[in-house]
């Protein structure tokens, strides 16, 4: 709060990152937008605050209702990412409301070539889970993402299938095909 009044910024849609170090909390960046990697997904989810419809409201001068629309819940997001390659297949799971799984995406398609690296442009897709609580939707996209398989044609390998990680970052763990 005090970095965004230090700004004059009071009535804003803001994204501010932080790293809590030894000696305290450290700014990383902060700005007028939403944050990135499907936080106003996120957000909207687990409070019922549209932080898209706030932020356009806030540009047209109105005076939004930001408070929580719903009861409290959780939601989690997990990124998978793979070795470098051609992708000869994707598996996914289904989108099941009902079960906690809103959202399972791939990023890639099958005869694509894959860098292998990490970073937010190369990974191989996401799933996005809501439950009742945020270890509820951690368990739930933690195993949506152990359902994902990437088979990746490699220089080394005809093909393996790589299983997709818990934790972003993701490497994602080999499998013999």
């Amino acid at each position: 709060h005090a970095i965004l009044s230090a700004l004059d910024i009071t009535d804003a849609v803001t994204h501010t990152e932080m790293r809590l170090s030894s000696s305290g909390p450290k700014l990383i960046e902060t700005h007028t937008r939403m944050g990135g990697d499907y936080i106003h997904i996120l957000t909207e989810e687990t409070t019922g605050v549209d932080l898209g419809e706030i932020h356009v409201a806030l540009a047209l001068g109105e005076k939004p209702d930001v408070r929580p629309g719903i009861a409290s819940r959780g939601a989690a997001v997990r990124f998978m990412s793979g070795r470098a390659g051609r992708v000869v297949s994707i598996d996914l799971p289904a989108v099941d409301v009902a079960k906690g799984i809103h959202d399972a995406r791939s990023y890639v398609k099958v005869g694509m070539v894959t860098s292998g690296r990490s970073a937010s442009l190369d990974r191989f897709g996401h799933v996005l889970a809501v439950g009742a609580s945020r270890a509820e939707a951690d368990r739930i996209a933690d195993q949506a993402v152990a359902e994902c398989r990437f088979v990746v044609e490699t220089p080394e390998r005809a093909a393996s299938t790589f299983q997709a990680p818990q934790l972003e970052p993701a490497l994602l763990a080999e499998a013999t095909a």
